[in-house]
């Protein structure tokens, strides 16, 4: 039943972990580089640690959040698709593990179904509102022969099939090399480089910062690949914070969405809209739920 989940959301850069005391199936972490959730029950809520900036939702309102944070209601660009598809990957993972509770992934996937429902009638002709149109659309304006993607993650394989159109050079630089290796038979025309053994080729074009490191890290990666970039975007949600030195132009993940604000009227309607029937799906996923003690819950 919706009554018995609770969401544990981590605003902050302390790193959330599972419960130590916890068993196994009590809790499900999805982590992203812009997003830290944790999923369970109510009655393990004592086990959390939560933190002044935590945001910790229980019932009804923790299938809300959920439902708009995958619709990308919560991203720092609204209506994004990105974020769906990190979510879809990791309700298929909970499903091959072997701690897989039925009830709890029955509720996983009604997300999916519903939050499809929501993309489907309101957020749809959003304008460049994913991170790959924004990137491909900097690249022509600026007439790059070249994109170097930090990181090999679900983040930069949504980024790809916007450049590869676009016929430049991409390098994707990764510490997995075999996560980098599985993009590039996706996507034969791409440069997988190891982060750890730097190319001796420099880097040039745009550099797309899409894996959650530190920007001194960042920035020693600069200084090793002898980086002659024209900019650097920085898709990190922390990137106003940390933020990554470089001889050329730096955008944030917050001065890129900035960009976009000409859609901004049309953006808050289909938002307005969007959680509405957010809203509505909630009420009657409430009316058509019966409660079960033994299960999270059953429908009729």
């Amino acid at each position: 039943m919706i009554d018995e989940i609770v969401i544990l959301n981590r605003k902050s850069e302390f790193d959330l972990t599972i419960p130590a005391n916890s068993k196994n199936g009590d809790w499900l972490k999805w982590q992203t580089c812009v997003r830290k959730v944790l999923i369970g029950r109510v009655k393990n809520l004592k086990e959390l640690e939560v933190l002044p900036d935590d945001e910790v939702f229980t019932g009804d309102a923790a299938y809300r959040f959920c439902m708009e944070v995958i619709c990308g209601l919560h991203s720092p660009m609204p209506g994004e698709t990105e974020v769906f598809g990190q979510f879809r990957q990791f309700v298929d993972q909970y499903e091959t593990r072997a701690d897989n509770e039925p009830a709890l992934n029955k509720l996983l996937l009604d997300l999916i179904t519903d939050a499809k429902s929501v993309r489907k009638q309101h957020l749809i002709g959003l304008g460049s509102q994913s991170y790959g149109s924004v990137v491909r659309r900097k690249v022509k304006e600026m007439e790059l022969s070249e994109v170097n993607l930090l990181g090999a993650g679900l983040l930069v394989k949504d980024i790809l099939p916007w450049l590869i159109k676009l016929g430049v050079r991409v390098r994707v630089h990764c510490r997995n090399v075999d996560k980098g290796k599985k993009l590039q038979r996706q996507y034969p025309t791409i440069f997988v480089e190891d982060i750890q053994h730097p190319s001796r080729r420099p880097m040039v074009g745009v550099m797309v910062i899409a894996a959650p490191l530190m920007s001194e890290e960042i920035s020693g990666l600069l200084r090793q690949e002898d980086a002659q970039l024209a900019l650097v975007m920085d898709l990190r949600s922390d990137s106003h914070i940390d933020r990554v030195m470089a001889a050329c132009e730096v955008e944030s993940l917050s001065q890129l969405f900035q960009q976009i604000s000409k859609t901004k009227d049309k953006l808050q309607k289909k938002i307005a809209s969007a959680r509405e029937m957010i809203n509505q799906l909630v009420v009657e996923k409430q009316k058509a739920m019966q409660f079960r003690p033994h299960g999270w819950y059953d429908i009729f």
